[in-house]
């Protein structure tokens, strides 16, 4: 086509109208310049040679159509004839191999001459055949997907189907012939996957019957174990060294301290060594003494300086640190605080990474904020407690510090079973992200500990009871609910 200015200038050229000009009709028919003479027959020409290459792909097209229908005839033929038409098979068998011949280029038959006509089929079936590679197929294939999961969007009747076959997904994944569990293969993944996009996150929750929440957290555990097991390999092991004291030494040992209660590990080894002529270290029985004698219970009575210490409220504190794994794998310590007396947790304190005297600081000071200072805090002989900035701050705050026996666990029994208390009942059932979020959730379980957990040792009541709480009145049995503690890993009743 020509642009207008173009146009306007060959607007006055001569017209090309030859002898019709002279006609009586030729006040009806157009006048064209030569340009526009010209336009029009290069549009006739090119519009021509479109009309006869569509034409020829509409031939080939017809051809590809032929052959599919050749094919989808033999498969039927093949998958579906009757046993009482292979007799009439055989007797037509030479028409139906010339007829296949014509039309399909893919079926082979005997006779040379057919088989070129069948090689010049293929060949021309291949000519048609689009180059597309496995990768372009695979990459419109994901596109596909993404755009309509996006456009159809989680709800409505969509999520039902996707509920369903999510279900029936994992149901086929669940009955396969194995002993232990299913290994999911890549479609099985994808599948999934697929399906959970139009789902919503409380429905994907009560949809998964093959992952559990426990799943989840022993893999979670299993990462915690391999982390430290690649951070603290085992030792390799050398060569064999010198046996250690045979069995009648370590009775002959454990005996002699029995007998004689004030002996040192200085004089049972040269005892040993004047009596039996057996040369032995004191170190050696130090070791055995530690591990084989238990020493008598005290008969004089009365309690211990701690217990003695801690009966009065806010008298008596323990502080005690422990490490715990976020769900990304990073550490995590918490410092917790409790009261001796009642049993209950004055706070916590949360630090992520390494922990330095300043830090310690604050974690102590963040922990018991709320709840005033003690006059004895007791702890153990754990270095991070040596920091003079610990000291410092224990004596700004005016609190005396008691130090517990050195490498006995028993002589700071009541914060070693809250730590295991608290792993137990809330820290292995779930997961946190960051020093946030562990915090938050700490101090909900501290409400539940204080307020709502029993305990034997206080004879069946909670810590906050023991403090000075009015007891609540009993529930009755036929008006009650259930209340949910810890994001719902405990349940407690709650009158209605």
């Amino acid at each position: 086509m020509t642009s207008p200015a173009q146009h306007q200038a060959t607007a006055t050229r001569p017209t090309v109208t030859g002898e019709i000009a002279s006609t009586p009709f030729s006040q009806n028919i157009i006048q064209l310049t030569q340009a526009e003479h010209i336009d029009l027959k290069w549009q006739a020409n090119y519009w021509k040679s479109q009309h006869g290459h569509l034409r020829k792909q509409n031939e080939e097209l017809k051809q590809e159509l032929a052959l599919a229908h050749a094919k989808i005839r033999d498969l039927k033929q093949r998958l579906y004839g009757k046993k009482s038409e292979k007799g009439t098979a055989k007797r037509d068998k030479p028409a139906t191999d010339e007829r296949l011949a014509a039309t399909c280029g893919w079926r082979i038959v005997t006779s040379r001459g057919k088989n070129r006509q069948n090689n010049r089929s293929c060949a021309r079936w291949e000519s048609v055949l689009p180059c597309l590679t496995m990768k372009d197929l695979a990459l419109l294939l994901i596109h596909l997907l993404t755009t309509l999961a996006k456009l159809l969007g989680p709800g409505g009747a969509k999520a039902i189907v996707a509920d369903s076959l999510l279900m029936k997904q994992q149901l086929l994944v669940i009955n396969r012939s194995r002993k232990r569990a299913p290994n999911l293969s890549v479609i099985d993944r994808f599948l999934l996957g697929f399906c959970s996009l139009f789902l919503r996150r409380r429905h994907i929750r009560r949809s998964a019957i093959t992952l559990r929440p426990s799943t989840l957290l022993r893999f979670h555990e299993a990462l915690k174990q391999r982390k430290y097991r690649l951070l603290y390999p085992s030792r390799k092991k050398g060569k064999p060294g010198p046996k250690g004291p045979s069995q009648e030494l370590i009775l002959v040992i454990v005996e002699m301290k029995q007998q004689n209660p004030g002996y040192g590990c200085p004089k049972i080894a040269e005892q040993i060594s004047k009596l039996f002529g057996i040369d032995i270290n004191k170190a050696v029985v130090r070791r055995i003494l530690a591990n084989y004698y238990s020493p008598a219970p005290d008969t004089d009575g009365g309690p211990s300086w701690l217990t003695f210490i801690g009966h009065m409220k806010d008298s008596l504190w323990s502080v005690d640190l422990f490490r715990c794994e976020s769900i990304l794998l990073k550490t995590h310590w918490v410092l917790v605080v409790m009261d001796q007396f009642t049993r209950r947790i004055i706070g916590f304190g949360v630090h992520a990474g390494d922990v330095d005297g300043i830090a310690l600081c604050r974690m102590f000071n963040s922990a018991i904020s709320t709840m005033g200072t003690p006059k004895y805090l007791s702890s153990d002989h754990d270095p991070l407690f040596t920091y003079h900035q610990w000291a410092a701050n224990l004596r700004i705050l005016d609190i005396d510090e008691v130090k517990s026996i050195p490498y006995t666990p028993s002589s700071h029994p009541f914060i070693e079973r809250l730590i295991g208390t608290v792993r137990r009942d809330y820290l292995d059932q779930t997961l946190f992200w960051n020093a946030v979020d562990l915090e938050r959730k700490l101090k909900n379980y501290q409400t539940y500990y204080n307020k709502h957990r029993t305990h034997r040792s206080l004879g069946g009541d909670t810590p906050a009871e023991v403090g000075g709480v009015v007891t609540k009145l009993p529930i009755k049995l036929n008006k009650f609910r259930w209340q949910t503690r810890c994001q719902g890993i405990h349940q407690i009743p709650k009158a209605a």
